[in-house]
């Protein structure tokens, strides 16, 4: 789901209008939410798993399954690769076609318009401009969850993100079981969790999670 700024709501289906479910298909819907009405907006979409409107109308769709950041104009139903290349996983920092994700799972906006994607299989956290430039924000590419630094911090299969009014990152882990924050002051530390499955709720250092 995605709210976009003039309150429209989108949401990405695995099936189509039609009753078309495969890989490379799926659906962005526009919904009203008055009457649950929902309107096609694009077709083939893919695996968007993380999906985002930004501040001029358009959205950003995190393909999990085909490795690949991609641009939506809902007025029009363009689509458009922002970065990485379609069924090309891998790792690489640049622009546009010259960067790889890895199952890429979620993203967030920053106040200085970019995109954090969680880079799942990669284990770590991108930066990606509009423009298409990739760099690692955070993550050495070693599967962990050790607290620290930015530039020795490490995360295992982060999937959800979150940003608050301060610009902290928070991130779940699926492989890791906890809840990290990213911090503007270039610390990463954990929120929840005792780093194995399990359900418990309390204080910090008691609560379990499972299927993050």
């Amino acid at each position: 789901l995605a709210f976009a700024p003039d309150g429209t709501l989108y949401a990405q289906t695995d099936s189509d209008d039609r009753g078309d479910r495969s890989i490379h298909g799926g659906m962005i819907w526009r919904l009203d939410r008055r009457t649950g009405a929902a309107t096609p907006v694009a077709r083939n979409a893919g695996r968007p798993r993380g999906l985002l409107a930004l501040p001029d109308g358009r959205l950003v769709m995190v393909d999990n399954e085909h490795h690949v950041v991609r641009l939506l104009d809902p007025r029009t139903g363009a689509m458009t690769d922002l970065a990485g290349v379609a069924d090309a996983p891998g790792f690489a920092d640049g622009t546009g076609a010259a960067a790889r994700f890895d199952q890429p799972s979620d993203v967030v906006l920053t106040s200085d318009n970019r995109l954090i994607v969680a880079d799942r299989s990669n284990h770590r956290l991108r930066v990606v401009t509009l423009d298409g430039v990739v760099s690692t924000y955070v993550g050495t590419g070693a599967p962990g969850s050790i607290d620290g630094h930015w530039s020795t911090a490490t995360f295992n299969l982060p999937q959800g993100l979150g940003v608050d009014a301060e610009g902290n990152v928070f991130v779940t882990e699926m492989g890791g079981f906890n809840v990290r924050r990213v911090s503007i002051d270039g610390m990463v530390t954990t929120v929840a969790g005792v780093g194995a499955p399990g359900y418990a709720d309390g204080e910090a250092p008691q609560a379990m999670f499972f299927g993050m």
